[in-house]
């Protein structure tokens, strides 16, 4: 296919970035050559690249590696994101134009999160929120799936809140470890809510 950006002459990627709980591996090397060779290639024909890739640095995973050193979130994120840079520069796949971190766009996520909830994309249940996968036909489209395909043996943990077992969180209520306000109760956000926030930014 012939490539058409959005707008003439500059190209826009954005590469979900690692969550820092711990020490990178071959699966985040990975797209740091993968997308800074096409970073590479776009401005080798001409192009003027924006590329951004975040860091997750909010998570379950997080926040029980801060439990088990006994120190705050922030100090395991900070640890690892420096390793991670660290790691880049080995490479030679230099640092995104910009890296935003999730703990940054707390109140856009949740706005994002809200804008679900009134339009009726989402629901809420007992403090945390789900996508309403039923809402949308097309679906799985994107992975070549269709719901009943991603039914059919899903590996889906049982949830009887849960209007559809595909269904997703979008935030879920939380009493260890960081948490935000919202106004469905204090939490933190589930991933898929995270990079559509910052990728809207």
């Amino acid at each position: 296919q012939v490539l058409k950006p959005l707008k003439e002459g500059k190209v826009s990627i954005y590469c979900c970035g690692p969550t820092v709980y711990n020490h990178a591996h071959v699966g985040n090397v990975r797209p740091m050559i993968v997308f800074d060779n096409l970073r590479r290639v776009l401005k080798a024909v001409g192009y003027d690249v924006l590329f951004i890739s975040n860091y997750t640095d909010v998570d379950d995973k997080i926040i029980n590696e801060a439990i088990k050193e006994a120190v705050s979130e922030k100090e395991i994120t900070t640890k690892y994101i420096a390793a991670y840079e660290t790691l880049r520069n080995t490479v030679n796949a230099p640092l995104p134009d910009v890296t935003p971190k999730v703990t940054e766009y707390m109140p856009k996520i949740i706005d994002f999160i809200n804008v679900l909830v009134e339009k009726g994309y989402a629901y809420c249940i007992d403090g945390d929120v789900y996508f309403r996968v039923s809402k949308l036909s097309n679906y799985g489209e994107i992975s070549n799936r269709n719901i009943d395909d991603l039914l059919v043996g899903a590996r889906i943990e049982e949830n009887d809140k849960k209007e559809n077992p595909l269904d997703f969180c979008l935030w879920k209520e939380t009493k260890v470890g960081i948490n935000w306000d919202s106004p469905w109760s204090k939490g933190r956000p589930g991933w898929p809510t995270e990079c559509v926030a910052m990728i809207n930014d």
